[in-house]
């Protein structure tokens, strides 16, 4: 098996990560890849930064 790369929306927030039946249904309507509950903090900071323009880039493994 080789490793595979792949691109998608990621979810975050404590209250969607935490029932899987809320988070799969989040995911379908929104076309979520992944969720992961520690990236509301990074986008918070983001903003109370007041950054206008930003990229991010997430690893995440599994």
């Amino acid at each position: 098996m080789f490793p595979q790369s792949g691109f998608g929306v990621v979810g975050s927030g404590r209250p969607i990560t935490k029932y899987d039946h809320t988070r799969l249904d989040f995911a379908h309507n929104y076309g979520i890849t992944c969720f992961d509950s520690e990236y509301d903090q990074v986008i918070e900071s983001i903003v109370g930064n007041r950054k206008n323009s930003f990229m991010f880039i997430r690893g995440i493994a599994d």
